[in-house]
């Protein structure tokens, strides 16, 4: 009992000093288009528009790999009208990031679920799970004014459901 209560302190110090010297809240900005998708009347279309996020760093390793949880809502059809159908969609994911050493590139997986909620109900709701997989550059070289670092990023979002599948591009800073 004392060993395992030793090695938990233990574990809970080296985490707590890793996340000391790292950045511990990422924000997104992205533009994101879905696949398309049938909607109630029988067409088909797509969501597209602003997708805002945001990740907590919950563990930082060595040699700058990180895995953090975060929340994401895209805001389909919001800034314009046209081709595109009005809805939403939610996503809560639990990301990795790995800088690629000597460049200032990273990459990232992630993986949660996601929920969509149509506006004037022109497509039925769905839930489902998501995958996603990316590249970033870090803008600025790694960090900017301390401990603020943007970055841009290209996100492919892999899913059954083609209202939860898409891509999207767009800067996030962390702080």
């Amino acid at each position: 009992m004392r060993s395992k209560l030793s090695f938990s302190f233990v574990s809970a110090g080296i985490v707590l000093a890793s996340m000391a010297s790292a950045e511990q809240v990422r924000i997104h900005l992205d533009y994101t288009f879905t696949s398309n998708f049938t909607l109630r009347s029988g067409s088909t279309s797509h969501l597209e528009g602003p997708e805002l996020g945001a990740d907590m760093i919950v563990m930082q390793a060595p040699g700058g790999a990180s895995l953090s949880v975060g929340a994401r809502w895209l805001l389909g059809g919001k800034l314009r009208s046209g081709g595109d159908t009005d809805g939403d969609v939610y996503r809560f994911l639990f990301r990795g990031t790995q800088p690629i050493p000597t460049t200032q590139l990273f990459v990232f997986v992630a993986g949660g679920i996601a929920h969509t909620r149509a506006r004037a109900e022109e497509f039925e709701d769905v839930n489902g799970y998501n995958a996603q997989l990316g590249l970033g550059s870090y803008l600025g070289g790694s960090s900017v004014a301390g401990r603020f670092k943007p970055a841009v990023e290209f996100t492919y979002t892999n899913a059954a459901k083609g209202q939860l599948r898409g891509f999207g591009l767009g800067l996030s800073a962390g702080f």
